[in-house]
């Protein structure tokens, strides 16, 4: 996976599914420890599916580019698309976000399942790349 690997799909629920594929896969194939498996697909199918329902808002012809490269000390994903950006009044709420918080709850599992997460939005296209920090020599 030294060069990255790259998949996308359209911006619906049913292909959120093929994401989460793709990135099992790839993730297998470098030999990434179960665990950070896990957290990474957890945090990619919450961050898909918020593209889905709020970005995206059922407009149609909308994809989801996800990318999968090694990075030093462990594995980076990003997800991208052209819908709207996350208003930054919840980037600052992420940490605050308890279970009976009505927003945010998905953006804080996200940051529990991460050791990064950097969110960017420009020119009509938002980046989200989370980083998973892996023991030295866990991933190809």
């Amino acid at each position: 996976m030294a060069d990255g690997h790259g998949f996308s799909c359209a911006a619906t629920l049913d292909a959120v599914r093929l994401l989460a594929g793709f990135l099992q896969t790839t993730l297998q194939k470098a030999d990434v420890p179960e665990a950070a498996r896990i957290d990474l697909e957890l945090a990619v199918v919450e961050a898909a599916n918020n593209i889905v329902l709020h970005g995206v808002d059922g407009r149609s012809g909308m994809t989801i580019a996800l990318s999968v490269r090694n990075v030093p000390g462990g594995i980076e994903v990003a997800l991208e698309d052209a819908g709207t950006a996350i208003p930054s009044h919840l980037l600052d709420v992420v940490a605050q976000a308890g279970p009976e918080a009505e927003c945010g709850r998905g953006l804080g599992l996200i940051a529990a399942c991460t050791d990064r997460v950097n969110y960017t939005s420009s020119g009509g296209r938002n980046r989200l790349v989370l980083f998973k920090a892996l023991q030295p020599g866990t991933a190809a």
